[in-house]
């Protein structure tokens, strides 16, 4: 099954990505950038440590706002 885009436009997301490609370009480069450093962090981070605990909820929150962004 592949999974529909968050910005509920009704087309499909490719995996390993956030949105579909249209609803990307939509969001504003600043909330991109967050979208990336706080991914590239997320993964770098070992789980359990204090950098992960740090990483996980801004990354969370990056991501939640380029959606936001865009509904």
């Amino acid at each position: 099954m592949t999974p529909s885009c968050p910005a509920e436009c009704g087309r499909t997301v490719p995996v390993g990505k956030l949105l579909c490609r249209p609803c990307w370009g939509r969001v504003p480069k600043h909330l991109q950038d967050d979208v990336y450093r706080t991914y590239r962090a997320y993964v770098s981070a070992k789980v359990g440590t204090p950098a992960f605990r740090k990483a996980s909820p801004e990354y969370r929150a990056a991501r939640s706002a380029a959606i936001g962004s865009v509904r």
